[in-house]
């Protein structure tokens, strides 16, 4: 991935900008005419029920003041229930953040306590003579949104996450057992390299200990095939899946593939305790993952994975 590419965080900002910028006109003719009917609670309601129509993906607007009581009633597309005036907000997850003194500010997205699905909130602040005597608040359901799709790309920069500590805590009284891939795995590399290389599978899993592997096919990418001992192991499962063009995204070469294979099944033999329960490869992002005994996990590109020797993995901890 080039350093010019954003991350998830950047992305979820970028959308955050789309919002805000869609709202805030909206929320600021909402504070000029409550600011006009202040402080009488049903004029308020009466402005907010005028003023929802003008977004019609919001599910509910209100009014709550710096202390983070409600004022208003709730007013949603259902209508106006003013028996929530006055219930206290301020441990909502958008009062809980940094408040608005000046301008629009967007919450972080969390789960509705009514609903159970992601929302947002939009927070305004509403002044009178330069004294803020609340915020108006507008709740839309994430999925209601209509945003520009932003597809973040997978950094190749190597990632390491640790496992279950259970399992790390008693990794030398386990021992790696001899399982049919083990005692195959000539042959299962043979037919996982034709499959990536000439029939049109453009990401692996393998896991080692039960001898299955998981694959995805570049023309049928949405259902993974799942390949048992059995299958794993014949090399004539290479007849069901008809030769296929090396796909054109791929950004690990052909001959990388054997490669990268072999070097699974010395991180599987290396050693008795510590050693490799899962590997994949990805040729469309050119990510290796790893999962080691001890339940540590490591990403990085292809390219990176087949630069690193064994004493890389077996000077130090693996998954540590």
């Amino acid at each position: 991935m080039s350093e010019q590419t954003p991350s998830r965080q950047t992305l979820v900002e970028y959308q955050k900008g789309e919002i805000k910028a869609e709202l805030e006109p909206w929320l600021s003719a909402i504070a000029e005419a409550v600011r006009g009917v202040w402080p009488d609670p049903d004029g308020i309601d009466r402005v907010l029920a005028e003023a929802l129509p003008g977004q019609p993906k919001c599910r509910l607007l209100y009014l709550i003041d710096p202390e983070g009581r409600q004022i208003s009633s709730n007013v949603s597309p259902e209508g106006i229930d003013p028996s929530f005036r006055g219930q206290p907000l301020a441990d909502r997850p958008y009062f809980r953040a940094t408040l608005p003194y000046r301008g629009l500010t967007l919450s972080p997205v969390y789960v509705s306590r009514r609903h159970h699905i992601l929302v947002i909130t939009a927070l305004y602040p509403l002044h009178a003579d330069d004294c803020l005597q609340g915020f108006i608040a507008a709740d839309f359901f994430v999925d209601d949104l209509e945003l520009t799709p932003r597809q973040p790309r997978e950094s190749t920069v190597w990632k390491q996450f640790r496992g279950d500590r259970a399992i790390r805590g008693t990794l030398f009284l386990q021992e790696r057992i001899t399982s049919r891939l083990d005692e195959h795995h000539d042959e299962v590399n043979a037919l996982l390299t034709s499959l990536m290389q000439r029939r049109g599978v453009f990401h692996v899993l393998v896991h080692f200990s039960s001898a299955r592997a998981v694959i995805w096919l570049y023309d049928d990418p949405y259902r993974y095939q799942l390949l048992g001992p059995d299958e794993l192991t014949d090399p004539a499962t290479a007849l069901i899946y008809g030769r296929s063009a090396y796909p054109a995204e791929a950004v690990v070469a052909p001959e990388a593939i054997p490669r990268v294979l072999e070097r699974f099944k010395a991180l599987r033999n290396a050693d008795e305790n510590i050693y490799l329960r899962s590997g994949s490869l990805n040729l469309i992002n050119g990510l290796v993952g790893l999962t080691f005994s001890c339940d540590g996990s490591h990403y990085m590109s292809a390219g990176e994975f087949l630069e690193r020797d064994l004493g890389f993995w077996f000077g130090r901890n693996p998954g540590d």
